[in-house]
Order: C-alpha cells, then structure tokens, then sequence
C-alpha cells in the first residue's frame, strides 16, 4: 500500500524473530510470512480469527502519513517519504545500470 496507494507507514520489526539481525528481518524471504493491512475497525475480529485457526501472528504498525518508518530495537533503521521509495522503485535498473 505504501508506493501504490501513497500510505507512509510506522513499522516496528523488533518482535519478528528476535535472534535475526536487522537487515535478515528486512530482507529475508522465509515461508509464509505476509504482511496484512486491516482497517481498524476490523482490527480485533480480524485477530480473534487467526487466534481460533491456530495462525501465529504479529502486529508490527499503522498505516499513516506520507513516510516510511521502520524501527528495531528503539532505532530509526529507516525512515523516507514515499516519493523517494517510489523514485528508486521506479527507477531501479536504469540506476544500476545507467
């Protein structure tokens, strides 16, 4: 939803797997993780369901504002606006590879 739907988010990583440093919680591509967005008024029934399938779950943030931030351990690990993340998605080969 952030570079799609211009939603900044606050994300705090510290929860996921506590042994992992930052960047292999950033950037790994273990099984089955998927990040969910909810409204909030669904929130509560939303985690009432994936407690009654037996599905592990962690919350991680908000959707909010115009930036990305991305915390662990009480540390700012990033933190730009989505016009930036967009660019260098945008314009990710053509900047490797001029």
């Amino acid at each position: 939803m952030t570079i799609g739907g211009d939603i900044g988010a606050i994300i705090d990583i510290t929860n996921i797997n506590k042994q992992l440093r930052t960047d292999f919680k950033l950037f790994s591509e273990s099984n089955t993780r998927w990040i969910i967005e909810i409204n909030k008024k669904y929130e509560k029934d939303f985690e009432k369901i994936l407690i009654k399938k037996n599905t592990p779950f962690i919350k991680i943030g908000i959707t909010k504002g115009k930036k990305l931030v991305i915390y662990d351990r009480n540390k700012i690990v990033v933190n730009l606006d989505i016009s930036v993340l967009r660019n260098i998605w945008k314009n990710a080969i053509l900047n490797v590879m001029g």
